[in-house]
């Protein structure tokens, strides 16, 4: 028979990042003769360049910050050119702004280093001894520039910090943000990877969306109170047990590289036979079959694990972290949702309340919530 894993419904865009990305090589062009914006362009008849400076997406990335960026690249990947390009509008002595510079550090620089995304820093009303300093003590190994005029910031149009902004290569602009909070890194990774594989950025991200937004607590959109979609399937590892009727649904997203995912995976292995007369749970992952049945296999896992490798179910819910979990109750609806240790944790305390009734759903999702669209499966697997 067909299985595409019915239960309850979500909302979304794309996800999952992979922990290294395909290096493209863009060989043909060159920066100087891009869409970076010239302060003073020649006027040209034939010219179609949008030479517009920064105000939101569409527009271009200033000409001065082509050489630092270029010189940037050069140390790292010589004789290549940029995939895309983050810069950060940062204030020194904003707390905010410091924290911030270290998260992009970490989970862009760090993460991201074997790509040709260039990051670069841009402080306003800064000397050139204090950015200096402030990369010092944050430890940072990407250039900051000291806009000590605020040339460039007025140029880009930005009038809060921190404020972030994607381009292409070619200093086309895709993405623009203000302010930050925890979790908006994997927004940015979800945006610089779109770029990277030539794919439109995900809708519902950045100031310029009309779209809902991924909530940066869950660091996924928000589909609490909601009907559940379909959960595509291909492939079952562990199959599903026959008597699914009437019980809730725990689905789990995660992957075998993930060591919390590992982690939580095999908690809940030890303890959730205690809830089986309520509970379904179900571990997905959008990795290769054989991977996924090899680490089955050497860990001895028992419970319910399935394989999508398109990751549609992932990318519909905007998953921009694992593990990451959805809790379906009896009638299709979503009554929790986050890192599936929140319910496992404690002897599986908050499940408990969860399967006696309990709902975790924000007020404001019950006010005139509609159902999600369900991702359009596609060749299901037979079993």
């Amino acid at each position: 028979m067909k299985f595409t894993a019915k239960f309850p419904s979500h909302s979304s865009t794309p996800r999952h990042f992979a922990r290294s990305l395909v290096k493209m090589l863009v060989a043909s062009l060159c920066l100087s003769t891009t869409a970076f914006a010239d302060p003073t362009p020649a006027p040209s008849p034939t010219a179609e360049i949008d030479r517009s400076f920064v105000t939101s997406t569409g527009g271009t990335l200033p000409e001065e910050l082509q050489e630092p960026i270029l010189k940037d690249l050069e140390a790292r990947h010589p004789g290549e050119t940029p995939q895309a390009i983050l810069v950060h509008l940062i204030d020194c002595n904003s707390d905010l702004c410091v924290k911030s510079l270290k998260t992009i550090q970490e989970f862009i620089v760090d993460d991201m280093k074997d790509t040709n995304v260039v990051v670069i820093a841009v402080a306003a009303n800064s000397t050139d001894e204090q950015v200096k300093k402030l990369a010092a003590t944050a430890k940072l190994t990407f250039p900051i520039i000291a806009d000590k005029d605020r040339r460039l910031f007025t140029k880009i149009a930005a009038e809060g910090v921190p404020r972030t902004l994607i381009a292409k290569g070619d200093g086309l602009v895709v993405y623009t943000n203000s302010g930050y909070s925890e979790g908006r890194e994997a927004e940015y990774r979800a945006v610089l990877e779109s770029v990277i594989n030539g794919a439109p950025v995900p809708r519902g991200l950045g100031d310029n969306s009309s779209e809902p937004q991924m909530d940066n607590e869950l660091m996924a959109r928000d589909v609490r109170g909601q009907q559940a979609p379909e959960v595509p399937v291909e492939t079952w590892i562990n199959p599903l047990p026959a008597d699914v009727a009437g019980k809730y649904k725990l689905v789990d997203f995660w992957a075998t590289w993930c060591g919390p995912c590992r982690a939580s995976l095999e908690y809940s292995e030890a303890i959730h036979h205690q809830f089986d007369d309520k509970l379904v749970t179900m571990a997905i992952s959008d990795e290769p079959v054989s991977v996924v049945q090899e680490y089955v296999k050497t860990a001895k896992l028992k419970q319910p694990i399935g394989v999508d490798t398109q990751g549609r179910a992932n990318n519909f819910l905007q998953i921009q972290g694992i593990p990451h979990a959805i809790l379906i109750n009896p009638k299709g609806i979503v009554v929790w949702q986050g890192h599936p240790m929140e319910l496992w944790g404690d002897d599986g305390k908050l499940l408990r309340e969860a399967l006696n009734g309990k709902e975790f759903i924000p007020a404001k999702n019950k006010q005139g919530a509609v159902p999600a669209e369900s991702p359009t499966p596609t060749a299901a697997a037979e079993e």
